[in-house]
């Protein structure tokens, strides 16, 4: 995880309010995203680009969590009627049927190289 100072010298702006409430999701989405590669693991033992990696992972997704407000409980409209008109929404996916989308897409670009290394892809 990274510190609310670090949030801000890698994105340049201020840390959200609830940053400590965002930074406690942001951890469980990136370990959900690496499998729980790295639970039980010290981040400061892998090379300095993996943890930068990773590092930038934790930030955006702070800062997706904080844009899209309660992302992590929206469901989406399937269909709707409104008098005689009705319309319903394509058929989905099963990865995005479960609802909104929970994982920033910048996050999904940094843990690329991060699950990787945990894979056993080394330098």
């Amino acid at each position: 995880m990274i510190t609310a100072e670090t949030y801000e010298v890698l994105l340049g702006t201020s840390p959200p309010d609830d940053f400590d409430a965002l930074i406690m999701q942001a951890d469980a989405e990136i370990n959900r995203a690496t499998l729980y590669g790295l639970i039980g693991r010290d981040a400061s033992s892998f090379p300095l680009f993996i943890q930068n990696e990773l590092q930038l992972a934790y930030a955006y997704q702070v800062q997706y969590l904080s844009e899209n407000a309660g992302v992590l409980n929206e469901a989406g409209v399937q269909s709707f009627t409104l008098g005689k008109f009705s319309a319903s929404a394509a058929a989905r996916s099963s990865e995005s049927n479960s609802g909104a989308q929970t994982l920033s897409p910048m996050v999904k670009n940094s843990l690329i190289t991060v699950n990787a290394y945990l894979r056993g892809l080394r330098e």
